[in-house]
């Protein structure tokens, strides 16, 4: 049997088990009507299956002299792409990484790019490429405009006090953005338009700068050491959490006044507006910072105050 016939029985034998029927072979060329690209790819498990079948003459004398050309073997090739992370076996007769995203990139319609090889590089069988795409998403979004706050000094004010003359209002502008994506990794985020729909509105504080520190109390001038702004909260001995006596031993009752020692030191005289003269004599777990709470001697007075801003002398 000759060379060429020797590669031809192998082909036939070989494809018989993996492909079905093989119709007709001539000098080791496929007929057209056979599904080539099957015989190619599983071209060297041919010879290899119908080599160890045959003796070792048998063998040396088929390893040469195949007629299919190298072009015919180069053609679909496996490829591995990988697009963001998803892989894809794909047959290619490209030559290079740089042809093959072309192709691609017409395939699917979008732009391929690869951090890991070069336009040049050349295809190899089952290679993997790792690849990605830039993403555009183009979105409206309604956000708000912060207000500055204003600070003005006021003379008639007693210094360390302040006062909220306008409450700031905050706008409202309308962005359209462009955010750009290398896979799922946001790269680049672009305001395209922006539209204000609503001005932002300043607060304006006033401050106190009044040197003399005297305030009127029934007629009478009293003088002070500092005045800040509190929250003041009524409360009474009957309530829950509550009884008769004080954290400094004192009787609860109107003019007691509970406070965060950081901020008014136990024993401190004070005058509130609306509710009068009282000694800081109490504390409380709830009573942090600027709070203060105002007993009462009845629940009613209590509610009646309820909770206020007011300035504490």
């Amino acid at each position: 049997m000759s060379k060429k016939l020797k590669v031809c029985a192998v082909a036939a034998f070989v494809s018989t088990m993996f492909l079905g029927t093989v119709t007709a072979y001539s000098n080791g060329t496929v007929n057209s009507n056979l599904e080539k690209e099957k015989i190619y790819k599983n071209y060297e498990t041919v010879v290899t299956a119908y080599s160890n079948a045959l003796t070792d003459t048998e063998t040396k004398d088929i390893s040469t002299d195949v007629n299919l050309t190298s072009a015919d073997l180069e053609q679909n090739v496996p490829v591995i792409l990988c697009i963001d992370n998803v892989p894809r076996l794909i047959k290619t007769s490209a030559k290079t990484v740089g042809e093959f995203l072309d192709e691609e990139e017409k395939e699917l319609g979008v732009s391929l790019y690869t951090d890991d090889l070069k336009e040049d590089t050349k295809i190899t069988s089952n290679m993997v490429i790792n690849a990605y795409v830039y993403n555009e998403v183009t979105y409206t979004i309604t956000d708000k405009i912060k207000y500055e706050t204003i600070e003005n000094p006021n003379s008639s004010m007693p210094k360390g006090t302040k006062k909220v003359v306008r409450k700031g209002q905050e706008g409202l502008v309308q962005k359209t953005i462009k955010d750009t994506y290398k896979g799922d990794k946001l790269v680049k985020s672009e305001t395209l338009s922006s539209t204000v729909l609503k001005e932002a509105s300043n607060e304006v504080v006033e401050y106190g700068t009044a040197e003399s520190l005297t305030v009127s109390v029934s007629g009478q001038n009293l003088s002070y050491k500092s005045a800040i702004n509190v929250t003041a909260t009524g409360y009474t001995r009957f309530d829950p959490g509550c009884n008769s006596t004080t954290a400094t031993g004192t009787k609860a009752t109107k003019g007691a006044i509970a406070v965060d020692p950081r901020v008014i030191p136990l024993g401190t005289k004070l005058y509130v507006p609306g509710y009068g003269i009282g000694v800081a004599s109490d504390t409380g777990g709830a009573i942090k910072g600027n709070k203060i709470d105002l007993c009462f001697d009845s629940v009613s007075e209590a509610l009646n105050w309820g909770r206020r801003s007011v300035v504490a002398y």
